[in-house]
């Protein structure tokens, strides 16, 4: 880069290779610039990949087209009810110009393969796993070495197969920068550390706090200090720094709302062995609240849990809440992983390890607040597959 600048500006070139000249920047000490500005997902891979794979699908003609599909794929988006740590309503196809960056992120991560599976042509689904792997993997708040190396042999395959897929012009500077969000993560940590999900949210701050047309800058900066007046005061109240989906401090488990009388089956029911335990709809276990089948007053599906039991993870729904003799329990009902039914790409036998293939059972638990809290997570349910968020933090990242 630095030769190709110091070229173009010698010979007075327009550019070298795309390099128009130096940079200002190049000329700070100890400072790597091929390295140190990075590419920033939200931009190149949600709203630059992602969406432009997607406007191939749904609008150009050619081997890849879903074009004549589009409605059958919507009206299986319509019936997709996520966990609300997935913010935003799900978006259909036919309204994709309207699409933000978070639509791109659910849909790449959640809605992608259980709904286009058996609707985008293999080759090209297949090379879409590669994307919806990498990112995930990538995303995580803990990444081994390992997984990293095995990421960037991902991206590097899913980049080679691009131009024989889609063709000469529909290769992007963001496609390419795909190459180096594994370097990226080596040096700087997962990818929401270099996101810009925050700064598009002040942004957003910024343009809803000036309401006149006079003395603007004072308006934001005094309106800017309330809210975050409003913020430090939520912390010390909630005794955390507010990053994960927290409502209040940890606690083991603590049924909430009103009892509620509803006919339940009887042997789920007896698990308890406790005949007047009363039943609730919903709890807050550890850091989150949970619902369960039973309540109705709720557009998200938060009763879809994970837990560890003896180092296993273990997968279910809660039917219901029950309290008895002081202790408070969820009535799960527990699924089993079905090996046989998984997303993954043939010709590296890499799953897409957040999607778990699962079968419902007749088998009911009843399990003590204390010994899940630690350990439970919210997951979501689309058919006959589970699938996790790869980090917790409360904001898209």
């Amino acid at each position: 880069m630095l030769s190709q600048a110091a070229q173009a500006y010698d010979l007075n070139l327009a550019s070298v290779r795309g390099v128009k000249g130096p940079s200002v920047l190049s000329s700070i000490p100890y400072v790597d610039i091929s390295k140190c500005i990075v590419p920033e997902y939200m931009h190149a891979v949600l709203i630059g990949v992602v969406k432009r794979v997607l406007n191939i699908w749904t609008t150009k003609i050619g081997p890849w087209s879903i074009k004549d599909r589009i409605s059958e794929v919507d009206n299986f988006l319509k019936t997709l009810r996520h966990p609300d740590f997935v913010h935003r309503k799900v978006r259909q196809l036919e309204s994709l110009a309207e699409w933000k960056a978070s639509d791109f992120y659910y849909f790449l991560l959640f809605e992608f393969a259980p709904s286009l599976h058996n609707i985008l042509p293999k080759k090209y689904f297949q090379h879409f796993l590669l994307l919806v792997r990498s990112i995930f993997t990538l995303l995580q708040s803990s990444i081994p070495t390992s997984k990293v190396d095995e990421t960037e042999m991902l991206l590097q395959l899913f980049v080679s197969e691009f131009k024989s897929l889609y063709g000469e012009r529909a290769q992007t500077h963001n496609l390419h920068q795909l190459l180096h969000l594994c370097l990226c993560v080596r040096l700087y940590g997962p990818l929401f550390c270099f996101d810009a999900f925050p700064y598009e949210d002040l942004n957003g701050l910024v343009a809803k706090a000036t309401h006149g047309t006079n003395f603007v800058d004072v308006e934001i900066k005094n309106n800017i200090r309330i809210c975050q007046g409003i913020q430090m005061l939520r912390n010390i109240v909630r005794g955390h720094d507010g990053l994960f989906e927290l409502h209040s401090a940890f606690s083991e488990g603590e049924v909430l709302g009103k009892a509620v009388c509803n006919t339940l089956v009887s042997e789920q029911f007896d698990i308890l062995q406790d005949p007047s335990a009363l039943v609730y709809s919903r709890a807050k276990i550890g850091y989150d609240m949970y619902t369960s089948k039973i309540y109705k007053q709720s557009s998200s599906e938060n009763f879809h849990i994970m837990w560890s039991d003896a180092g296993r993870k273990k997968y279910g729904s809660i039917g219901f809440f029950a309290q008895s003799k002081g202790d408070g329990f969820a009535i799960v009902n527990l699924f089993e992983i079905d090996h046989k039914e998984v997303f993954y790409h043939e010709r590296t036998l890499k799953c897409v390890e957040h999607f778990i293939p699962i079968k419902t059972t007749n088998k009911h638990v009843a399990i003590r607040f204390g010994d899940i809290a630690q350990s439970l997570v919210k997951v979501g349910k689309i058919g006959n597959f589970i699938y996790c968020r790869p980090n917790l933090y409360k904001f898209i990242m």
